[in-house]
C-alpha cells in the first residue's frame, strides 16, 4: 500500500513540475515580446527628505511604425560640432524621451495627460543656431511647426505646445526638433513619437489635484506619464537647482551624462 502510495506521489510531483517549467516559460516568453526601457533603476539609498521617483514604462508597448532618433552627433554635416560643444565627452544633441527596445527596432516615446504638452531637450552647441520645431499626427499632416533661435548656451531647453494646439485623445504624435548649423548643410535632428492619454481612475485624478509638485512628479511617474512628471521635475528644479527629481528620472532612462545640465532660456516662440 506504501509503495503504490509513494509511486502516485512520485508520479503527482512530477506532473506539477512539468505544470511549473511550462508556466515559467510562458512566462519569459511574454516578458521578451515587451518592450524594455533602456535605462537604469533608481538608487535605492534616498533620504528621507528625498524619494527618489520611479518611471515605471507604459503598457502595452509603444508602436513601432516611427521608431524615433533621441540622439545625433552632427554626422551628416555641421563639421565644426564638436567644437561647439562642452565637456570632454562632447555630448549631441539629444531628445530627453525614454527610448524602448521591441525585439530588433528602438523606439523613441513618451506619454503625456496634457493637450499642450511641454518637450524637453539638451543642446550643446554655444552658437546662436536657428532652429525649427515640427509636430505631425498620425497621418503625417503638419499640424504645429514653430522657428526659434538657440541663445548660445549650452543645455536643457523647453519647447511647450501653445494652446492653439490641442492633442487628442489615444492619438500618437510625430516630432522633429532641428537645428540650422550651416547653410547649405542639412540640419541635423533628433526625433520620436508623443501620445496624449487620459487617466480614467477618478483616484488617481484625485491623488493629482492634491498632490504637492514633488507628489506629483511621483503619481505621474509611476503611471508612465513621462512628458508630464519630466515638465513637473523641471519646474521644481527651477526654483530649486539642487533638487534630484528631474536628475533621477533622466537616469532612470539612459541619460547620466545629461541629469546634471542645467536648464537654460531658450526656444520661445510667438507661434
Amino acid at each position: 500500500m506504501l509503495a503504490i502510495i509513494y509511486s502516485l506521489l512520485k508520479q503527482l510531483t512530477g506532473f506539477l513540475a512539468i505544470i511549473f517549467l511550462t508556466l515559467g516559460l510562458i512566462k519569459l516568453e511574454m516578458q521578451s515580446a515587451r518592450a524594455v526601457i533602456i535605462g537604469q533603476r533608481p538608487t535605492t539609498n534616498s533620504s528621507e527628505q528625498f524619494k527618489e521617483p520611479l518611471f515605471n514604462a507604459p503598457s502595452p508597448p509603444p508602436s513601432t511604425e516611427n521608431s524615433g532618433n533621441r540622439s545625433d552627433g552632427g554626422s551628416r554635416g555641421c563639421q565644426d560640432i564638436a567644437n561647439q560643444s562642452t565637456g570632454s565627452e562632447q555630448q549631441p544633441l539629444t531628445a530627453l524621451v525614454p527610448v524602448y527596445q521591441i525585439k530588433d527596432v528602438t523606439s523613441v516615446f513618451g506619454l503625456t495627460v496634457s493637450a499642450n504638452p511641454t518637450l524637453w531637450f539638451y543642446v550643446p552647441y554655444q552658437s546662436k543656431f536657428p532652429g525649427k520645431f515640427v509636430l505631425y499626427d498620425g497621418e503625417n499632416k503638419p499640424v504645429h511647426e514653430a522657428s526659434f533661435t538657440l541663445s548660445g548656451k549650452p543645455g536643457v531647453v523647453q519647447i511647450s505646445l501653445p494652446s492653439s494646439v490641442s492633442l487628442q485623445i489615444d492619438r500618437q504624435y510625430q516630432w522633429y526638433f532641428k537645428i540650422y548649423c550651416q547653410k547649405g548643410q542639412p540640419p541635423i535632428s533628433v526625433s520620436g513619437t508623443i501620445k496624449r492619454v487620459d487617466f480614467s481612475n477618478p483616484v488617481i485624478k484625485s491623488q493629482l489635484e492634491k498632490a504637492t509638485l514633488s507628489d506629483r512628479i511621483s503619481i505621474l511617474a509611476a503611471n508612465g506619464i513621462w512628458y508630464d512628471a519630466l515638465t513637473a521635475a523641471g519646474e521644481l528644479r527651477q526654483t530649486a537647482p539642487n533638487d534630484g527629481h528631474a536628475p533621477s528620472l533622466l537616469r532612470q532612462i539612459g541619460l547620466s551624462n545629461i541629469a546634471s545640465e542645467p536648464i537654460v532660456e531658450c526656444c520661445k516662440t510667438g507661434n
